[in-house]
């Protein structure tokens, strides 16, 4: 392989790691979110609004797990860049 071929290469791994440590991380906040939503009793008070049954692994918890996380880094984002200038 020639020499830019191996950075690039080298460049390549490197972004993919960086993704997967992202995905580690946000994995783990999600965990921790879902935790603090089962120990409130929030899942219990949103499924008696919606009428449905609390089922801590129903699709719309992880949905909502995922929303808040999503949007926590949103914020995260936005305030880097707002520091940037």
């Amino acid at each position: 392989m020639k020499q830019e071929e191996l950075k690039s290469r080298i460049e390549e791994l490197k972004t993919r790691d960086m993704r997967y440590v992202e995905h580690l991380e946000h994995l783990d906040l999600t965990e921790k979110v879902s935790n603090v939503l089962n120990d409130t009793k929030a899942y219990i008070k949103i499924a008696r609004v919606l009428g449905i049954e609390p089922d801590n692994n129903s699709m719309i918890f992880h949905e909502i797990e995922e929303f808040i996380v999503e949007k926590f880094h949103e914020m995260q984002e936005e305030m880097q860049e707002q520091n940037k200038y």
